[in-house]
């Protein structure tokens, strides 16, 4: 295994615990490695930080997988921190629906796996790990024996590592959707076209703490995909809900959930509630509005436009919201952190003229854990708020 060498001075954050070397910090050539070829990571003074695997042509020139050096990720490496991974999961009681592996949470920049009874979905967002896919698959054959595995590799993320959008299944796959038994509902994961791997297993938690308060109560899931809050109040006694989303596609099996889980039937809205010309809830409002919107902030240099459209976005929210209302508001977008969204919150606050309290902050369950050391890990924030 080759060294890669760290400028002088630049190895304090990897020594603090990041996982990503930046390709400012290097003070190698970095065109003479191979794009997923694994390194040793020395500092300025020759000591080793780690091994990791370089992208030349990235900004993220370096993913470190380990803090041993000359670690190589082949087979066994994935077999062994894929099944430590899981173990984490037995132990928390989380079952077979869950989120396997997150990135950097678990040592594996770049892997994603959610685990869905018999099926695994991933993906593969750095060069490091698409290269090494075989190796992957082998290992999640040896530790689940899925019937099958489907690359969900068509985030846009990919591109920034110059990777190729697309979709491949290696095994025998049920068909378009699989249907998955969690709290006891049936839910749909889209296989073929679902945004990430297809089941937001990320909003699961959240979603079980806004049902808890929906019995009787009107909800508006906004950007419902295929209405994952949504089905959990109407199964907690909700009175009725409003799904809103961009998919025709997402809201048809949003509507075979409710109908498959025998309750109440959903109305329905495609519509993009990122366009302001329109509002499709003007005049009506609702006991519980569920604000969770795609990334809105792409990059750095975008977070000043993209905090503006959380705050506009939100706003609407606190309009569609009844007085005494609840209103659950939430970023997936890296670059924002809690404390961004919560100004977001202020500033729509002012702007729909109401005064709001600030019940809980919501986050992804710990099936996607967060490094401490590496805030990246931490990318779902919300609040939930009582609107006065």
């Amino acid at each position: 295994m080759r060294t890669i060498t760290l400028k002088t001075g630049e190895e304090r954050r990897i020594r603090r615990g990041h996982l990503w070397v930046y390709s400012n910090e290097i003070a190698d050539d970095l065109l003479k490695y191979e794009p997923g070829e694994a390194v040793t990571v020395l500092d300025g003074n020759g000591h080793p930080l780690g091994s990791g695997t370089v992208n030349p042509h990235s900004l993220i020139a370096v993913r470190l997988h380990s803090r041993a050096a000359g670690e190589e990720p082949d087979k066994e490496f994935f077999k062994r921190r894929i099944d430590t991974a899981w173990r984490l999961r037995q132990r928390l009681g989380l079952g077979n629906v869950c989120r396997v592996v997150h990135g950097e949470g678990d040592g594996l920049p770049g892997l994603i796996v959610d685990r869905f009874d018999d099926i695994c979905i991933v993906q593969h967002t750095s060069v490091g790990m698409d290269i090494r896919r075989e190796l992957i698959l082998e290992a999640l054959d040896s530790l689940f024996s899925p019937v099958c595995v489907v690359a969900a590799d068509d985030s846009p993320v990919r591109e920034v590592e110059g990777l190729p959008l697309q979709r491949s299944v290696a095994g025998d796959a049920p068909g378009d959707v699989h249907w998955v038994e969690l709290d006891g509902l049936q839910i749909p994961v889209d296989l073929t076209e679902g945004q990430k791997t297809g089941g937001y297993l990320d909003q699961v938690f959240s979603s079980r703490w806004v049902a808890s308060y929906a019995k009787g109560m009107t909800m508006l899931d906004a950007f419902s995909y295929t209405g994952g809050f949504g089905l959990r109040a109407a199964a907690r006694g909700a009175s009725s809900i409003s799904l809103a989303d961009s998919s025709e596609r997402a809201l048809e099996l949003a509507r075979q959930a409710f109908k498959r889980n025998s309750l109440l039937e959903p109305r329905t809205v495609k519509a993009d509630l990122l366009d302001r010309r329109q509002d499709s809830f003007a005049g009506e409002s609702f006991d519980i509005v569920i604000c969770d919107p795609p990334p809105l902030v792409r990059s750095k240099k975008k977070f000043a436009e993209g905090l503006k459209a959380y705050e506009m976005l939100f706003t609407a929210a606190l309009n569609w919201t009844k007085p005494e209302g609840l209103a659950a508001l939430f970023s997936c977008s890296h670059a924002v952190r809690q404390e961004d969204l919560e100004e977001a919150v202020r500033r729509a606050q002012r702007r729909a003229g109401r005064r709001l309290l600030r019940l809980a902050l919501l986050s992804a369950g710990p099936d996607h854990p967060v490094a401490v050391s590496h805030p990246e890990t931490d990318y779902l924030h919300g609040l939930l708020v009582q609107a006065n």
